[in-house]
């Protein structure tokens, strides 16, 4: 059997989540911001949320080993990726501890990581 190459994880989208994709669901963010397409405010996920996504990304990478990827890149860049909305001041207003200084604000790219290891 050979083997995959490289599986390409992301988090959603975010503050730019293409309208047609939200359906009835209110599009959301690291903190309550302006949504990119639509005249609405994103709703700011709750910590459970974000270690939802924590653990589907655990998940996801496991998955891909275990059906012979040889390598998971979790796909974060851009500002239009979830992850990087929490990593940019401007969009992560949090006041816990997934926002204020970089490193907090850099800890959910930290705990996926970690979880998907």
């Amino acid at each position: 059997m050979g083997t995959l190459g490289l599986a390409d994880i992301q988090g959603g989208f975010g503050r730019v989540t293409i309208p047609t994709n939200l359906g009835e669901f209110p599009p959301v963010a690291p903190s309550a911001i302006l949504h990119r397409w639509l005249n609405k405010t994103c709703r700011p996920l709750t910590k459970e949320e974000i270690r939802s996504i924590i653990k589907s990304f655990g998940d996801g990478a496991f998955n891909a080993k275990r059906v012979g990827f040889d390598e998971v890149e979790i796909h974060a860049v851009h500002e239009s990726y979830l992850i990087d909305q929490f990593a940019i001041s401007m969009f992560n207003q949090r006041t816990d501890e997934y926002g204020g200084s970089l490193e907090k604000r850099l800890r959910l790219a930290r705990e996926i990581v970690e979880e998907s290891n």
